[in-house]
């Protein structure tokens, strides 16, 4: 990681983790994934990506940035 950014990372990370969902919610994700890992996805499977990911309430906002990654 960039030394410039670092502080950034740091606050960023400091806010989210004092954040929570007052009730519980259903959220999605759309993204760009190798078939093969979409493939080898079953339910209740854990998908861990070390980003910041982007989720919605809106399924259909999600689908709009799912797709699969050609090889």
């Amino acid at each position: 990681m960039r030394a410039s950014i670092k502080p950034s990372v740091k606050a960023l990370d400091e806010f989210i983790g004092t954040r929570t969902l007052s009730t519980d919610a259903t959220l999605y994700r759309g993204g760009a994934f190798p078939a093969e890992m979409v493939a080898a996805l079953k339910p209740g499977a854990v998908f861990a990506d070390r980003g910041y990911p982007s989720t919605t309430i809106d399924s259909m906002a999600a689908m709009r940035f799912a797709r699969v990654k050609d090889a």
